[in-house]
């Protein structure tokens, strides 16, 4: 999607394909400067370019799904450079237990669980996991760290969304994939707290309130339409046949060691 701007052109770019994009790409403008801006991890900077022929060629990483937004401009921008990341190593798996804590959401709040693997905690023995929707609580200890400048901290599958905390810090939060988030090196002691604060979304609970008869529906009908026909019951919308929905941490969890292109 391309707009104007005052001084050039803003541009959102998606890679929508399956595979990892690293290239030039053409932007069919005219610019001195151009700069990156990622909407989901909130890093920016000056974006590498060149001139072809009059037009502006910028330098893009993205994952699949990944998007950016790139503005240009005809005046010089100031500021640091965007970084590139390179991987420099093999991927180290974030082994050990996890204890998984629920802090928030319904209907009513699960006990505590540790777990030596990553999955879904509808998986968890106990019909209360199957319908809780709300925010779990991952906590582990990270024993071994690549030696590297930065770390790649790559969470895996998450359903839904993810906050990450190291030694107490925060880290970020990544709601879509990838769910990554780049660390400085230093930011790790040893014996490192690692939590990931994960929600996951309310179709679980939705579910169980409309196998339970419980009058959750508080809007007219014609707002509670069911667009698939197998969720229609008495002429309205009704989960009670969903199965339990993916939830929480699903990993694996890696740390790869990075280095800055530029």
């Amino acid at each position: 999607i391309r707009r104007n701007s005052a001084t050039g052109k803003y541009y959102f770019i998606e890679n929508s394909s399956d595979r990892k994009i690293e290239d030039w790409i053409p932007l069919r403008t005219e610019a001195r400067s151009a700069a990156i801006f990622n909407p989901m991890t909130g890093a920016s900077g000056l974006a590498a370019m060149k001139r072809n022929d009059g037009q502006t060629d910028v330098y893009l990483e993205l994952n699949p799904g990944e998007t950016v937004i790139v503005s240009t401009s005809s005046q010089n921008f100031t500021g640091d450079a965007y970084a590139y990341y390179q991987n420099a190593g093999e991927p180290n798996p974030v082994s050990g237990s996890w204890t998984v804590s629920f802090v928030q959401g319904g209907p009513q709040l699960p006990a505590s669980v540790t777990v030596d693997s990553l999955a879904s905690w509808t998986d968890f023995a106990g019909d209360e996991y199957k319908a809780f929707s709300g925010t779990a609580v991952y906590t582990t200890t990270i024993d071994k760290v690549p030696v590297a400048d930065v770390i790649k901290l790559d969470l895996g599958s998450v359903a839904e969304n993810a906050s990450v905390y190291l030694n107490g810090d925060y880290i970020g939060t990544v709601i879509d994939s990838p769910y990554q988030l780049y660390i400085p090196a230093e930011k790790f002691k040893g014996q490192d707290e690692l939590v990931v604060r994960v929600a996951n979304s309310m179709a679980n609970r939705i579910a169980y309130m409309d196998k339970k008869g419980m009058d959750w529906k508080i809007f007219y009908n014609v707002n509670m339409s069911a667009r698939k026909k197998e969720n229609v019951k008495n002429g309205i919308f009704d989960a009670s046949n969903w199965e339990p929905k993916p939830s929480g941490l699903l990993g694996p969890v890696m740390l790869i060691p990075v280095v800055v292109k530029r």
